[in-house]
């Protein structure tokens, strides 16, 4: 279904700042009564684009505040639409206060992202950017923000219209050859064809690697700190975390739950589990669930840290845990202060072993640069933009439409090819939004803050 043709046109309101104390709170308003507002708040339209103080007045014409009031006429405004925001003092009362008087004179309250979906529906942005405004605001590393704010600013959607583009140019010739069924298509013309395919597939592969490494950008990395009781997870949270976060204890079965904690290194947000210690039984009902939730947990995370105390057990490079075979993971040998051994990593085919000690800290910064390189998101690289799950799969699908070309019978049916050249421009203009439906709009836009 096509994008609906207009936003709304009623106005609506909300406050744009978190509730509670502050310096300042903004409310901000949008749609064709904003200038109707302003004058029943401030007995006055402020000039469009400069802030200008002035006294508020509630419904009943009392004065409430003066505060810093900025008008912007349509179009030139976020939303496209006549906004007004308003700078109130910091507090719950005079927001509140605000909010009605608006309400009275016309507005209504906003629904979460209303602001942001008004500023897609009048094309002042498209539907990655809008996305990337939400992750923006919501980004939990330093670089995570700063790819949102490349997404935010076009990095991504140019990348997808350049790719629509030249799609188009392919499909125009496809179907021109159709007109003209009567006509053979010359082979170097289905060269060319095949050959500029192949070439945005190169392209598209691209866009699909940096959108993946956008995703664990965006999402993060779950890591699980998994191992026997006693092996020293606790302590190797806690001195990853930087502080005191699990409770350490030579007492076996200390964790019963899993205790999470959020970490940014290098800019990037990485979420380390301690967990219940794995051992084959326990006759403690609350030990048996933590380490029934340990396991369940092995399947969700990225990456497993499997500790082992080096002084108890071989070190033999074959020895595989169990619990942790299907899931990229790190044997983590801990306690080489006991042994009186050095830092090191080793490899044994696809295994990774790291011998550190979780207590003095020796080895963390080589087990640190481990997971960086596991994770694929090193500390030089930068991601051109922030990604979701609904860009990848839908960049995927358009990969999977371009293998036609790998049926050479296939290509040569120009009305095949034409349908998937079709179906692949559709789905990249739905990517940015050109195309979409109004489930679709409800789904993204609900996931924003109100105000935005």
């Amino acid at each position: 279904m096509a994008t609906p043709l207009s936003p709304p046109q009623d106005s609506i309101v909300a406050n744009a700042t978190p509730p509670g104390r502050g310096a300042i709170s903004i409310v901000r308003v949008s749609g064709p009564t904003a200038a109707a507002i302003a004058q029943a708040l401030c007995k006055s339209v402020p000039e469009p684009r400069r802030a200008t103080l002035k006294t508020l007045f509630d419904q009943h014409g009392v004065a409430f505040d003066q505060a810093i009031v900025i008008y912007f006429a349509a179009p030139n405004s976020y939303t496209g639409e006549d906004m007004l925001e308003i700078q109130t003092h910091g507090g719950s009362p005079l927001v509140s206060i605000c909010l009605q008087a608006c309400i009275a004179a016309g507005a209504r309250l906003a629904q979460a992202g209303e602001f942001s979906e008004r500023a897609f529906l009048n094309n002042k942005l498209n539907l990655l950017q809008a996305e990337a405004i939400a992750d923006l605001i919501s980004a939990s590393s330093e670089r995570a923000a700063r790819s949102a704010f490349n997404a935010m600013r076009g990095a991504f959607s140019e990348e997808v219209h350049a790719l629509s583009n030249q799609l188009k140019s392919i499909r125009v010739e496809v179907e021109a050859s159709i007109d003209f069924p009567e006509e053979e298509i010359p082979l170097p013309t289905l060269d060319r064809w095949l050959e500029g395919i192949e070439r945005l597939s190169t392209k598209l592969d691209a866009l699909i690697t940096n959108a993946r490494r956008g995703m664990k950008l965006n999402a993060g990395i779950d890591i699980a700190i998994v191992g026997s009781p006693n092996v020293g997870k606790s302590t190797l949270l806690n001195h990853l975390a930087g502080e005191d976060k699990a409770i350490t204890s030579d007492i076996p079965g200390t964790t019963r739950d899993i205790v999470s904690v959020d970490v940014e290194y290098k800019g990037l947000s990485i979420r380390f589990h301690d967990t219940a210690g794995l051992r084959a039984a326990t006759e403690d009902q609350i030990e048996a669930e933590g380490i029934r939730r340990t396991k369940k947990l092995i399947d969700e995370v990225d990456l497993c840290l499997q500790i082992k105390d080096i002084s108890q057990h071989s070190t033999n490079t074959s020895d595989q845990p169990a619990e942790v075979a299907d899931t990229p993971h790190i044997i983590v040998w801990n306690k080489i202060d006991v042994m009186g051994s050095a830092p090191r990593m080793t490899k044994d085919g696809d295994q990774i072993h790291c011998y550190l000690s979780a207590r003095t800290g020796e080895g963390v910064t080589d087990l640190w640069d481990l997971i960086i390189e596991i994770s694929g998101l090193t500390s030089e690289d930068e991601s051109p933009y922030i990604a979701r799950e609904r860009h990848l799969n839908t960049l995927v699908a358009v990969r999977d439409l371009l293998q036609i070309t790998d049926d050479t019978e296939a290509l040569q049916a120009t009305e095949l090819l034409a349908e998937n050249l079709r179906l692949a421009i559709r789905l990249l203009g739905e990517l940015i939004g050109e195309y979409t439906n109004e489930d679709l709009l409800g789904d993204i836009f609900s996931t924003f803050c109100i105000g935005k």
